[in-house]
């Protein structure tokens, strides 16, 4: 069974973890999901990946947020925060 392990906004500091995790050789699974809630299907491409007000307005996300998930085996859990922390340090 996997655990949330990492949810950040800082795409360097998630690198940083999955690179200390896979050289300890500790599997995982990546996740990343758009912060601004404009999805990812072909409706929001085609019309830009806006989002309308209340009002019809158009509001434009030029620099979307991402969020950046990492989930381990259970069992390696506590191992991987250890890592964790290591990776918030440097």
């Amino acid at each position: 069974m996997k655990k949330e392990l990492l949810s950040t906004m800082d795409m360097a500091y998630h690198a940083r973890v999955r690179q200390l995790l896979a050289d300890h050789h500790i599997p995982y699974r990546s996740k990343v999901e758009d912060a601004n809630g404009n999805g990812s299907g072909w409706i929001s491409r085609l019309f830009g990946g806006g989002r309308q007000t209340a009002r019809g307005v158009l509001i434009n996300q030029e620099t979307p947020s991402k969020i950046y998930y990492l989930y381990v085996d259970k069992d390696r859990l506590d191992e991987a925060i250890q890592l964790m922390h290591q990776a918030s340090q440097s």
